[in-house]
C-alpha cells in the first residue's frame, strides 16, 4: 500500500520507477530473509538513507497477506531445495553402490546369488517409494496453503517423521 506525499523524493521516484517500488517491497526492511537492504537501495538510487527509512515507515506499507505469501514462498523454496539435495544424495549413494557392484561382477571379483539380487532390488524400490512419499507430502503441504484455507492452527514441521510421510502436529503451537 502506498500513501504518496508530494514532497517525498522517494515517493516521486517510485511513481516513475516500478522496479524501485518492488525492490523496496522485497528489501530486508519488509522481508527479513531478503539480501537487499535499504542502505544498498539508497546508495544505488542516490537517496538519503534516513529519507528512505522515513518513506518506508510513513508512505509505503506491506499488506499482511503479501507478507504471509512472501514468507510461505521462502519456506517453500527452502523445503524444496532441502528435499532435492537429500534425494540427490540418496540416489547418488545407491547408484554408486550399484555401479561398484556391477564393476566387481564384471571383473569376476564377486559372485551374486538370486537372494542378493532380490534384496538389492527391494532396497532400490523402497528408496524410490520414500522419495515418492516425500514428494506427495510436499505437494499436500503446498496444496493446503495454496487453497487459501491456511490458518495458523496447523504448522508443518520439518522433521524425520515428515520425511517418512507422516504429518506431525507441532505441540508448541497448541
Amino acid at each position: 500500500m502506498l500513501v504518496f506525499e508530494k514532497r517525498c523524493r522517494v515517493c516521486n521516484a517510485v511513481k516513475k520507477n516500478k522496479p524501485l517500488l518492488e525492490r523496496i517491497y522485497n528489501s530486508s526492511f519488509f522481508v527479513p530473509h531478503s539480501k537487499d537492504s535499504l542502505h544498498q537501495i539508497s546508495k544505488d538510487y542516490g537517496f538519503r538513507y534516513k529519507g528512505l527509512i522515513n518513506h518506508t515507515k510513513n508512505h509505503q506499507f506491506i499488506d499482511s497477506q503479501d507478507y504471509q505469501d512472501k514468507m510461505l514462498q521462502k519456506v517453500d523454496e527452502e523445503a524444496e531445495k532441502n528435499a532435492v539435495i537429500k534425494a540427490v544424495k540418496a540416489a547418488d549413494a545407491i547408484q554408486s553402490v550399484i555401479d561398484k557392484g556391477q564393476q566387481r561382477l564384471e571383473d569376476e571379483e564377486i559372485t551374486v546369488s538370486t537372494d542378493q539380487l532380490i534384496r538389492a532390488s527391494e532396497v532400490k524400490m523402497r528408496s524410490e517409494d520414500k522419495a515418492k512419499d516425500r514428494q506427495l507430502q510436499m505437494e499436500a503441504s503446498l496444496a493446503h496453503f495454496m487453497s487459501g484455507e491456511s490458518t495458523n492452527e496447523r504448522i508443518y514441521v520439518a522433521s524425520e517423521d515428515v520425511m517418512e510421510g507422516e504429518i506431525v502436529e507441532d505441540k508448541a503451537a497448541e
